[in-house]
């Protein structure tokens, strides 16, 4: 049985290297679950802004269409 080897990232404690597959990972997990929250939160508002000029576009067809009456 082959005994794994775990490097550590220079200047980077919370990063591993794995030695097969050349990959880093973190292993921070408090700093995953920020990281995971903040890209929610940036998603909620792109959607929320995304939204708003939606509204907006149709509230001035609504203000065009009744200038036109």
């Amino acid at each position: 049985m082959e005994r794994e080897v775990i490097y550590r990232v220079k200047d980077n404690p919370d990063y591993i290297k794995d030695d097969d597959s050349g990959a880093v990972l973190n292993t921070n997990v408090a700093k995953l679950k920020e990281y995971k929250l903040r890209k929610r939160q940036n998603r909620k508002i792109e959607d929320l802004q995304s939204e708003v000029a939606e509204l907006k576009a149709l509230l001035r067809v609504v203000l065009e269409g009744q200038k036109c009456q």
